[in-house]
């Protein structure tokens, strides 16, 4: 009645099997990431090196998307890596820009991020750093340079243009205000 139902040398052999079973997959995807890292630094001119270590690789898409290294320590801390996630998916939607993607590769790049690495780095797109820089609006007088103003309204000021500085006199006098003429006399 007290027969064990199953033989402990099967049982061994079985947890021996899937121990090995989960150290090949473990190393494959290690070997996945490592390559598909190391093809998007390339591309993006950082060391190749950096795509085999782990946690440095996630640093160094921190640093490649703008953002401090040290964000890679928030990852580690339970609840604070939701944050650490998030900023993780800010950093790979800058460097998606940079190939023309969109917001769909940075989700993907938070969820399975060797498959990001891998169509990042193995795409056709070639990173440009101008891509989707929005263009400023124009400053007004920027764009084209006024010529000096001549004639009865030279000593009025331009609409949006900051009153000239007051005159520094060193003998303690106040400085005359900018908007009155020169030889005015100020109201009694």
């Amino acid at each position: 009645m007290n027969q064990p139902v199953v033989d402990p040398a099967q049982a061994l052999a079985v947890a021996a099997a899937v121990l090995l079973i989960e150290l090949v997959v473990a190393a494959g995807l290690y070997v996945w990431t490592g390559i598909a890292f190391a093809k998007l630094f390339q591309r993006l001119s950082a060391e190749k090196w950096r795509a085999w270590v782990p946690f440095v690789n996630l640093a160094e898409v921190f640093a490649l998307g703008g953002m401090s290294r040290w964000f890679v320590l928030l990852l580690l801390v339970p609840i604070v890596n939701l944050f650490g996630l998030y900023q993780f998916g800010v950093a790979a939607h800058r460097i998606n820009r940079l190939f023309g993607r969109g917001v769909g590769m940075a989700v993907l790049a938070v969820f399975v991020p060797p498959l990001w690495a891998t169509l990042l780095g193995f795409s056709r797109a070639t990173p440009d750093p101008e891509h989707g820089r929005m263009d400023l609006p124009p400053v007004p007088g920027a764009a084209l340079p006024q010529p000096p103003a001549t004639g009865p309204l030279a000593e009025m000021p331009m609409p949006g243009q900051a009153p000239p500085a007051p005159v520094y006199d060193p003998s303690g006098a106040p400085a005359p205000a900018p908007w009155a003429a020169q030889g005015a006399v100020p109201p009694a």
